[in-house]
């Protein structure tokens, strides 16, 4: 979407799910939309690519855009995995992660004048063996394809909150051009300049949802706005509701060590006041009628700060039990007009309802929202893209 904010046009769409599919025809009417696995269909891609160019009497694909999903490298676990390879215990080599493939193989099929990949800020950590049969990077791999390939550019890790991004999201991004008779060197950046250069300036949630309308995930009618149907929250219950109503702005429930009966600070590891007995506001759970701690990371059910961006908007962004989900101080996650808002979608431009005219599911638009590439960085990349295009051609024209 960001893309088509900078004048750009979808020809060619694809995705494994049919859900997502649906979604994506709506809202890309005009582009050719295909439900299968990229991996096991490059010949049916690169065919649909040229059979678009045709019809469309274009010279050429002006741009790739790849966002293949690698779960290896999910958060989840990524330290005792790191761990496990470093110390030999596992394989250096993900299967899971080779998704990356076939956009190689759809580049040399196509080759576009541009190359956007994006994907999480961990790819630079794992390896898969490249045509030689050498371990290396994922990163240097694509680079060395591309490269061969006559493009130049480079991957790159890149903090989207620096370019005006309300959210902390830090990506791996590689983008690149053929380079045809241009004096661009091999390894020559093109991201646009970032707009903010210190942290302390980056736009918080503050800035963005404070006036929001108030919810409230433990009241029947105040889960969903009257006025706004994406500004919604799930349920909680009430075990759930009553460690995060205790938890204050920034502060994980799993620090909730103050006595909400008697005011007597405790230690972390209690689960009960040392003075006068009541159960602490912690995640915890009765197991053979003994209460333990749920087991989970300090930023698990944690609330976000106003004056910060917010945490990365992902596919949980539902759960409070996930990485930094909690409104600051209202007792919910963010909404999904939220979510989107933060991801810096333009919501008015969006068709949220399937073709019956029933809004899709929060879990699949939950998942769409956290699994984008953010509109709002897209767009800048779009014309920034445009902008180098347009020297290119001035110094041709003046070379002429």
């Amino acid at each position: 979407m960001g893309f088509e904010s900078a004048g750009f046009e979808h020809m060619l769409l694809c995705e494994i799910d049919p859900k997502r599919t649906a979604f994506t025809s709506l809202n890309f009417p005009k582009a050719d939309v295909l439900t299968t696995n990229v991996a096991e269909n490059v010949d049916l891609i690169t065919s649909k690519i040229h059979s678009n160019l045709k019809k469309r009497d274009a010279d050429g694909l002006f741009l790739l855009y790849a966002t293949p999903p690698c779960q290896g490298m999910s958060k989840n676990g990524i330290g005792t995995i790191l761990k496990a390879m470093s110390e030999d215990k596992r394989s250096k080599v993900d299967k899971r992660n080779q998704l990356y493939l076939p956009v190689i193989e759809v580049v040399k099929n196509t080759l576009p004048k541009w190359i956007f990949f994006e994907n999480v800020c961990r790819l630079f950590n794992f390896k898969d063996v490249d045509d030689e049969g050498s371990v290396r990077f994922i990163t240097e791999i694509l680079e060395s394809e591309f490269y061969a390939l006559g493009y130049v550019g480079k991957f790159e890790k890149v903090q989207m909150a620096d370019y005006g991004l309300p959210q902390t999201r830090l990506r791996t991004v590689g983008i690149f051009r053929k380079k045809e008779g241009t004096e661009f060197s091999n390894d020559i950046s093109f991201l646009p300049p970032k707009v903010i250069d210190n942290p302390k300036d980056r736009v918080t949630l503050r800035d963005v949802i404070f006036n929001n309308e108030h919810l409230d995930a433990n009241c029947p009618n105040g889960r969903l706005s009257l006025s706004n149907s994406l500004h919604r929250v799930p349920k909680w219950r009430d075990e759930l509701n009553f460690w995060m109503k205790n938890t204050p702005e920034g502060a994980s429930a799993f620090d909730n060590n103050i006595c909400i009966s008697c005011q007597n600070k405790n230690e972390r590891v209690d689960l009960e006041c040392s003075k006068c007995g009541s159960i602490l506001p912690k995640p915890t759970i009765v197991r053979n009628s003994e209460r333990k701690m749920i087991k989970g990371f300090v930023s698990a059910y944690k609330r976000m700060y106003w004056d910060k961006p917010a945490s990365t908007i992902t596919t949980r962004s539902a759960y409070a039990c996930s990485d930094h989900k909690v409104h600051p101080n209202e007792n919910r996650v963010l909404s999904i007009f939220e979510i989107a808002t933060l991801q810096g979608i333009d919501i008015e431009n969006v068709n949220w309802n399937d073709h019956t005219g029933k809004q899709f599911s929060d879990t699949l638009l939950r998942e769409l929202i956290g699994e984008s590439v953010p509109p709002f960085f897209t767009r800048l990349i779009g014309e920034y893209i445009e902008e180098i295009e347009s020297n290119i051609s001035s110094i041709n024209n003046v070379a002429v």
